[in-house]
């Protein structure tokens, strides 16, 4: 057993001398700390009072935002680089807030991990995805893309998450091999029992499981094999790099090749320039998305994608075509065995689509 400590600390000033008001800001400083992370400690500094009371309210609001209507769910496609096609989109929550307007994950995940929130929004946002990608199925059912939907160790470690994942399948009427869980590296480091359990449980089920932000970590490939991980995305400081730095193109190489090896698929994050597109392709990456092919987008403009069965990026110029927005926009979740090469298994899952399609009918009243 590991143990963490977050410390805030306090010191008696000259005109301060009630030990209540003492403890007051030692408290003020300890919940700035547990806001930075576990292990965390904080000096008291009279600007964090206001912080706190920001936070605190932040917080309140938070709570019910599903239920009043305030959240948002865009999809970011992602692009099999081979061809331009969407072969999966990124669930990426939004907050409209009342107050404060269109809030971006970095706004207010962090604050939804550390209150406990992330279970139920969480919980929202998979429902959501699925009953999203049950409807491009629907209207597309040859060109059906996979759904990924971020998820936090916090929701892992819950003991009822996998009932939660197969009650969002079910009741979208949305098969086990249409949805993706991305899980980040720090979360796979701290796959404790209960974490490994469950992702035991959601690869016996048929749910994809991909690595989030590869590289910032340092987890080995052959943790994710024993993990029954499917695939693992590069993390954007890496892509972010390549044409200018020859490291990250070392780094790139290196795992795209080692992950094809063990029958992982491949997918690279933050994608902005046709350069850097072009020279992922060159190296075998699987999947991309960024603002280069298409910005988070509403549901139905993923599903006019999927209907003409478009190639991204559609008339974009050498930098996208896009207005970018970096410091905002951020994302904010089959039993273990030998996998074929990740475009076999890439090709296999059309086929499964394909095949599926033709007994749509039985499907739809199932759902029903």
């Amino acid at each position: 057993m590991f143990l963490t400590a977050s410390v805030g600390v306090a010191a008696r000033a000259p005109r301060r001398t009630s030990p209540g008001s003492l403890l007051r800001d030692a408290d003020t400083a300890l919940y700035q700390a547990k806001a930075r992370g576990p292990g965390s400690w904080s000096i008291f500094a009279p600007r964090m009072r206001m912080t706190v009371l920001r936070r605190l309210e932040r917080e309140t609001a938070l709570h019910g935002a599903a239920e009043r209507g305030e959240l948002r769910v865009r999809y970011q496609p992602q692009v099999e680089l081979a061809t331009g096609r969407v072969v999966g989109a990124e669930a990426l929550t939004r907050w409209e807030h009342p107050a404060d307007g269109l809030l971006l994950p970095a706004e207010f995940i962090r604050l939804a991990e550390a209150t406990g929130l992330i279970v139920p929004l969480g919980r929202w946002v998979l429902a959501e995805a699925c009953r999203q990608a049950r409807t491009w199925s629907n209207a597309s059912p040859q060109n059906s893309p996979l759904v990924c939907a971020n998820v936090s160790v916090r929701q892992l470690r819950e003991p009822g998450f996998v009932a939660e994942v197969v009650e969002a399948l079910e009741g979208a009427g949305l098969h086990p091999d249409c949805l993706e869980l991305e899980i980040t590296e720090s979360a796979v480091m701290q796959a404790v029992p209960e974490v490994r359990h469950a992702l035991r449980d959601l690869s016996r089920l048929g749910v994809a499981l991909a690595i989030d932000d590869f590289g910032m970590g340092f987890s080995s490939l052959a943790r994710l094999r024993d993990l029954s991980v499917n695939g693992l995305k590069v993390d954007r400081a890496f892509v972010a790099g390549l044409g200018r730095d020859p490291g990250n193109l070392a780094i790139v190489r290196a795992v795209t090749a080692l992950a094809h090896d063990i029958g992982l698929e491949v997918t690279a994050e933050g994608v902005e320039t046709a350069e850097q597109a072009r020279m992922l392709r060159e190296l075998g990456v699987d999947r991309a998305q960024g603002y280069h092919f298409a910005r988070p987008l509403a549901g139905e403009a993923v599903g006019d994608l999927l209907a003409r069965d478009a190639r991204l990026p559609e008339g974009a110029g050498p930098e996208g075509g896009v207005k970018r927005d970096r410091a905002r926009e951020m994302a904010v979740g089959k039993g273990k065995r030998d996998r074929p090469h990740a475009g076999a298994v890439h090709a296999a899952r059309r086929v499964r689509r394909a095949t599926r399609s033709a007994a749509r009918g039985a499907l739809s009243v199932a759902a029903e």
